[in-house]
């Protein structure tokens, strides 16, 4: 999947593998207000919490990825990045 990625960083063990889904729902318009405002010729947007879940897992990969540097703590961190999660089967493509 053009869209999917793995991001590494460290070595040694312990391994720590995070996914991070993300993924756009055909049907979906939205702005970024709190109340529905539709945008026109817009038919794909965020939902299920998938677009915070993606974001909060790659912020925690990249702090584990300091913790490293700094010498705080040993090991692999990768960050499973997963498209299309609700209906094209990304992790499953991915396996």
């Amino acid at each position: 999947m053009p869209t999917a990625f793995v991001a590494s960083y460290g070595s040694g063990t312990p391994v720590v593998a995070i996914l991070a889904e993300y993924d756009a729902l055909p049907g979906l318009s939205q702005d970024d207000s709190t109340t529905k405002n539709l945008i026109a010729n817009k038919t794909s947007g965020h939902a299920c919490g998938h677009h915070l879940f993606g974001a909060g897992s790659v912020a925690v990969g990249i702090d584990i990825k300091k913790q490293i540097e700094k010498g705080k703590i040993k090991g692999t961190i990768k960050v499973f990045g997963c498209p299309a999660e609700e209906g094209a089967s990304g992790k499953v493509y991915m396996v």
